[in-house]
């Protein structure tokens, strides 16, 4: 049974977690108990991709289709992002991660406009433009990985060839990355949980009470709200990943309802909530934070919620479109092979 309550409750306490962060790390609260929500945000990204590769391990399980699987990935994540791209160059928005956390621009230089399109930044060194934006490269290069995954898991049906799998990079990235590295590799097995949680719902029942549930994701909040290093979420994505197949679906309405909403426009929450930090904590600076928390929530709720109806829900629309006329197509090319092998009357 696909998990839909539950993961969007995953997928919005992800977003909530990665602005948390944001908010703490640009906002003046130095000295406040927000101050220790800095590196909570890297479990929120975690959680992402834990959300990201068991949806689309089931995504792909009803299309297997390598092809139409990249489209509909394109059409996904490339328009919001250039959308948001061209708003930081053509306003000179002060958000980019290198300035961090002060408030500042960068402006590509030569082939760095390249890098910064094609989400490929994080392979030839370049400075992000747009803050937030480090982890896109990541999952735009986990999908050309996931469709092989779920062959892989397909033919297996097991889950310790998926163990044996996440240990190997574990001790690969221990031995190859320092702990403040946020390379592909050392992120893979925050996507392995999503692939284990998928191999699991075809293995187990539901049976722990689904109130659990929000309490367990607040422990593994708090466990690595602390630490400094990228290898911590490991084993939280692992848990989540081995743990989340046995919840029961939250049913609580009003918990399900603001779930729903926020995971439906987190992409765009994702990519806007520094436009937000930048309208409350710069151009709002000297004001009370009161003020300043309103504006930045006020900001990234209309951008997302605008952009998701204006970019991002009609382009998955027309990638998913394109992607079956290609499936059309190769049914025709092979109706006509199947003709052209027939034998004259």
């Amino acid at each position: 049974m696909k998990q839909w309550a539950n993961l969007d409750f995953v997928r919005s306490i992800a977003v909530l977690a990665v602005m948390a962060s944001h908010t703490a790390l640009y906002g003046p609260f130095q000295h406040n108990v927000l101050s220790t929500l800095g590196w909570v945000g890297i479990t929120g990204v975690g959680f992402f991709f834990v959300h990201t590769s068991l949806v689309l391990m089931w995504s792909l399980e009803r299309d297997p289709h390598v092809g139409r699987f990249y489209i509909r990935r394109i059409f996904r994540i490339y328009p919001l992002w250039l959308m948001i791209f061209g708003l930081y160059i053509a306003f000179h928005i002060p958000a980019s991660p290198i300035f961090a956390p002060h408030f500042g621009f960068h402006m590509p230089q030569g082939q760095q406009w390249l890098w910064e399109i094609l989400l490929l930044d994080n392979i030839r060194f370049a400075y992000p433009v747009v803050g937030a934006s480090w982890t896109l490269p990541l999952e735009v290069q986990m999908y050309l990985l996931l469709p092989y995954l779920f062959f892989f898991v397909r033919s297996t049906r097991k889950l310790w060839p998926l163990f044996v799998l996440v240990l190997f990079v574990m001790l690969w990235d221990m031995a190859k990355y320092p702990p403040q590295s946020s390379e592909l590799p050392v992120c893979i097995p925050y996507f392995m949980g999503g692939v284990i949680a998928y191999q699991l719902t075809k293995m187990v029942r539901p049976s722990v009470p689904s109130w659990v549930f929000p309490l367990f994701i607040a422990v593994e909040l708090a466990i690595t709200r602390t630490s400094t290093s990228f290898r911590a979420p490991w084993l939280t994505c692992l848990a989540l990943g081995l743990t989340l197949p046995f919840f029961k679906q939250m049913t609580w309405r009003p918990l399900t309802l603001a779930s729903h909403v926020i995971a439906k426009y987190s992409y765009g929450i994702y990519l806007t909530h520094f436009i937000g930090i930048v309208v409350g904590f710069y151009l709002l600076r000297g004001h009370h934070v009161v003020l300043q928390l309103a504006a930045e929530v006020g900001t990234t709720a209309i951008l997302s919620v605008s952009l998701f109806h204006l970019v991002e829900a009609p382009m998955i629309r027309l990638g998913a479109k394109i992607a079956e006329r290609v499936e059309r197509g190769r049914h025709l090319k092979v109706d006509e092979r199947a003709l052209n092998l027939e034998p004259a009357p």
